[in-house]
């Protein structure tokens, strides 16, 4: 009956949440965790500002490093982003300088390959900002590097609502009309053969 109030709804998912059924596009917040400032959640929250129906994936959980003593959150936890950074339709990185981020190297690394990366940051001061800049190149998607956060969030925002926009169009094409075959006369040709 009120449809319309669930239209341009953007939801922010903390893990270990499930994301709930929906139709909008999703997107990863891959970066940082371990020994590194919530960034995340400013990220996320800019974004549900800014784009319309979008589910936001932030890993980062609320209770993590109290519960990190325990190797089966452990397990859930890389279950999970793995399980959400295959389904998502967009991934953003942030390399935050605070630590070399081995596990998203990794993951940045696998979805150069296979993901609509909509931007990546790096923090000045970040150890390996040349090899991701590097390996970033070697692809040549296009993928734009800044390097802050309200710079990724304005190229992600634009990214997302350039994709949104491409996927609104409707174009009338009508089939083009077959140019008729010329009537071709094949030629007898006799060789005294047979």
């Amino acid at each position: 009956m009120f449809e319309f109030l669930k239209r341009n709804k953007s939801t922010i998912t903390v893990s270990p949440d499930t994301v709930k059924e929906s139709t909008n596009k999703r997107i990863f917040l891959a970066g940082g965790i371990s020994n590194c400032p919530d960034w995340q959640s400013y990220v996320a929250d800019e974004l549900k500002k800014k784009v319309k129906n979008l589910d936001i994936i932030n890993p980062r959980r609320t209770v993590w490093d109290d519960e990190r003593k325990d190797s089966s959150v452990s397990l859930d936890q890389i279950v999970w982003e793995k399980e959400y950074l295959d389904e998502c339709d967009y991934v953003l990185f942030w390399f935050p300088k605070n630590t070399l981020c081995p596990i998203t190297l990794f993951e940045l690394g696998a979805a150069l390959y296979t993901k609509n990366i909509t931007s990546i940051g790096i923090e000045p001061g970040y150890q390996r900002e040349f090899d991701v800049i590097t390996q970033v190149g070697l692809v040549d998607k296009g993928i734009k590097i800044t390097n802050s956060l309200d710079s990724m969030i304005s190229q992600t925002v634009e990214s997302i609502n350039f994709q949104n926009k491409i996927n609104t169009l409707t174009v009338d094409i009508k089939p083009a009309t077959k140019p008729k075959k010329p009537v071709m006369k094949l030629a007898t040709v006799t060789h005294g053969f047979f």
